[in-house]
């Protein structure tokens, strides 16, 4: 019988134990998923399974791919298997593509490698499979530059289904993509591994992707196995400690979670205050806290803990963060970012094309703005034109008052002096030859500050203020931090300063769910540390929108579709185009 059965599976890499003693099995045409924060191991099963381990990696153990042991097979065995017996579809299409390539050639490569079609069947063979994941013939002669983010991982699915494998692994497949072409690209992968009768392996992180994917799945924790189990009593009564903070993390990031039960979320090396049980901490109230705001005397909380999911008119939490409404601006306060009729073009003659249309927007103080849509709606240059960094803009962006045109204008100068940027991969933002300490200290120093033992202070007071204790990770270099630590230092260095706002593009897009929690509730702690801060998200997480935002503008093409309180958005969207997004995004 065809599928894989892997057997006391322990890999290690220079003489560093990474994965420990894995029993799993996936029978053959059954949909399994394998779940687990970052850094547990996930990615190294796969790549134990496709035989691309670094070359320095001991296995010990069984890998069985039908009756072929992959464990221990030479490189011609492998070269014979993959693409054939088992195929990859990768995280990140893009790096994964050969830019110079041609789409079809690409595709192609299994069907060369592995069987004695002529080019003219072979061609045939792409063309089919390219509409069968629903793209059409002229995609073949494209480069992978011309494509977007879902069209280069359909293409990826394409040259994972060319030649028929019995197991494709999917990994991370739709962690970059936005919340309607997930759903499209699960759903096209499900499809085709039911039609095909392969077996599928889906490594991830997010509940919402396993419940509509998989019929069971494994929790991997630190290389180990902690819990194997149908996917609904996964999600609903999970056994393990770590189920149960994926779980729990995922709830509250999701549009639907329960109207009632706390979420606990797992703290990692670094976190003030977190409690005995295991390092969790609450979610919603300030971190370490204990309590979110509403009496709810669950277990997990004690008396006077958080009721997660309760509305405030539809349209808020009424936890913790709903006094931020009253204690922020009110409808009536002046804009401190407005942009009227602002409209972005880049390219010159006939290939010049738009990029936002006629946009007029307002960012209020104490009030947390997302900006959502899908990939290449103009998200990004929408937030470059709002920090005066797209050099070729009509219309008017102005901060508090000042108009932003050009590195000389008073209005550029101020937003630069009060104003901070998060990007979406922390690690690529922090150099990693300076400590956590001096990359958090580097704006006061721009800032003028020169005395050392401030700095320090300061810095403490930021570190702590995002749920980090100063003592453990100051002297860190990036290397050291996990991701959700990382991507909670480069939110100590915005707001260190200060700042009157704090601009996030995607900040939580390469993150697992526990990580991404840390983050949201760091987050929520500055803001109500801050209650006069404005914050502009741009996210395609529509769980941390609902969870993090005050209102929503979705763009779509570069044109403004909808704009409103993040709960009417969420509830009763006007767009059809942003039902379909809230739709996709549901747990």
């Amino acid at each position: 019988m065809m599928g894989a059965h892997i057997e006391g599976l322990t890999v290690s890499i220079a003489d560093t134990p990474v994965v420990h003693g894995v029993d799993m099995s996936i029978g053959q045409g059954e949909r399994v998923g394998l779940v687990g924060s970052s850094g547990s191991g996930k990615t190294m099963i796969a790549k134990t399974i496709m035989g691309l381990l670094p070359r320095q990696a001991v296995v010990e153990g069984s890998v069985r791919l039908g009756e072929r042991q992959i464990v221990g097979a030479s490189d011609e065995d492998m070269a014979d298997i993959r693409g054939r017996l088992v195929s990859l579809v990768p995280q990140n299409p893009t790096t994964s593509l050969n830019p110079v390539e041609r789409v079809g050639r690409q595709v192609a490569r299994p069907l060369r490698e592995h069987t004695d079609l002529g080019p003219d069947r072979r061609r045939d063979r792409v063309l089919r499979v390219l509409r069968s994941v629903g793209l059409d013939d002229s995609i073949a002669t494209r480069y992978p530059h011309e494509l977007s983010g879902g069209q280069c991982q359909r293409v990826c699915i394409a040259t994972a289904m060319v030649a028929s494998p019995r197991l494709i692994i999917a990994d991370e497949p739709t962690t970059a993509l936005d919340s309607l072409a997930q759903r499209e690209i699960l759903d096209l992968l499900t499809g085709l591994v039911e039609v095909s009768g392969s077996s599928l392996l889906l490594i991830t992180h997010d509940f919402a992707v396993l419940s509509r994917s998989v019929s069971r799945a494994y929790v991997l924790e630190q290389g180990r196995v902690v819990e194997a189990a149908p996917i609904r009593d996964l999600i609903e009564r999970p056994s393990s400690p770590m189920g149960r903070r994926l779980s729990a993390a995922a709830s509250a990031l999701t549009l639907h979670s329960p109207a009632s039960g706390c979420v606990a979320v797992p703290s990692d090396d670094g976190i003030v205050n977190s409690s005995d049980d295991g390092g969790m901490v609450p979610s919603r109230g300030p971190v370490g806290s204990g309590f979110c705001g509403e009496a709810c005397g669950c277990e997990a909380c004690g008396d006077g803990a958080v009721r997660h999911g309760s509305r405030d008119n539809g349209s808020r939490d009424s936890g913790s963060r709903g006094v931020r409404m009253e204690e922020g601006a009110s409808v009536g306060s002046e804009p401190l970012v407005r942009m009227s009729r602002l409209a972005v073009s880049r390219g010159r003659g006939r290939h010049r094309r738009t990029i936002l249309t006629d946009v007029d927007l307002s960012v209020l103080p104490g009030r947390t703005l997302a900006i959502i849509g899908s990939s290449g709606s103009g998200k990004t240059t929408m937030v470059r034109a709002m920090l005066g960094l797209e050099p070729d803009v009509d219309g008017d962006v102005s901060y508090r008052g000042l108009a932003v045109r050009g590195p000389d204008s008073p209005g550029f100068r101020a937003l630069r002096r009060e104003s901070a940027l998060m990007s979406q991969n922390p690690f690529a933002s922090l150099d990693p030859w300076w400590t956590v300490e001096r990359s958090v200290g580097e704006p006061l120093r721009i800032a003028g500050w020169h005395d050392g033992e401030d700095i320090r202070r300061r810095v403490d007071w930021a570190l702590s203020s995002v749920g980090l204790d100063a003592s453990l990770v100051a002297g860190r270099y990036p290397v050291d931090l996990s991701g959700g630590q990382a991507q909670r230092v480069a939110l100590a260095r915005a707001m260190v300063t200060g700042p009157r706002l704090i601009v996030a593009d995607e900040p939580m897009s390469a993150l697992d769910v526990v990580s991404r929690m840390q983050v949201v509730e760091a987050c929520e702690s500055i803001r109500r540390a801050r209650p006069d801060m404005a914050m502009v998200i741009v996210s395609h997480d529509l769980g941390v929108v609902r969870r993090m935002a005050d209102d929503v503008v979705a763009l779509r093409r570069g044109t403004i579709v909808e704009r409103a309180p993040v709960g009417d958005v969420i509830a009763s969207a006007r767009s059809s185009y942003v039902r379909a997004l809230v739709d996709a995004a549901t747990m």
